[in-house]
């Protein structure tokens, strides 16, 4: 192992130890600038890289989500198994967080715990319309408000899925939009 090394943006005889392990970068495995450099760098471009990273989300979010999907549906059996000893293994720290979102969201809970109590009395939602699509694509009913459903394929609801419910429900209106046709927003608005 080498002792020191050029930075290559600075020119300064350096410690190797100055340097961020790089795994392509020849014969020593180390980058070509100095640890100062690299965070110079990273300070200085760092609007670029962020614009960068958005434009790149943007025009790979289909593929992204669809790799993603394949990766869960091959791997459904691990996914479920490492979730469960996630929630073994933070359990207290779930509890608390979970009284945190209680606390700061009461009607969100009041409307979640109406809607559960009408399912136990057997009150079941109501479809608005039967399922247009194929038997053969799974269907997912996606909710309204606390009583009115849509049918949406299973594929297209997962893609929606997110723990933030507005961020749910805005996706899912797009796509009933570009589906049905309906605003919802217009059509329960009063």
């Amino acid at each position: 192992m080498i002792q020191y090394k050029i930075c290559g943006k600075c020119n300064k005889n350096l410690p190797a130890t100055n340097s961020y392990f790089h795994k392509g970068n020849g014969k020593y495995k180390l980058n070509t600038w100095c640890i100062d450099c690299c965070k110079g760098y990273i300070i200085l471009n760092k609007d670029k890289k962020k614009l960068y990273d958005k434009q790149y989300h943007v025009a790979n979010r289909n593929r992204k989500c669809e790799i993603a999907n394949n990766w869960y549906y091959n791997h459904i059996e691990e996914s479920k198994n490492r979730s469960h000893q996630y929630y073994l293994q933070h359990k207290k720290e779930n509890l608390i967080r979970s009284r945190k979102w209680n606390d700061k969201n009461r009607e969100r809970l009041r409307e979640i715990r109406s809607r559960q109590k009408a399912k136990r009395r057997g009150m079941k939602a109501i479809s608005l319309f039967k399922s247009p699509f194929p038997e053969d694509i799974e269907i997912d009913y996606h909710h309204i408000n606390s009583i009115l459903t849509l049918p949406l394929p299973k594929r297209i609801h997962n893609l929606c899925s997110s723990n933030d419910t507005n961020y749910h429900r805005e996706k899912c209106d797009y796509w009933i939009t570009y589906l049905y046709g309906l605003d919802v927003k217009k059509l329960f608005s009063p």
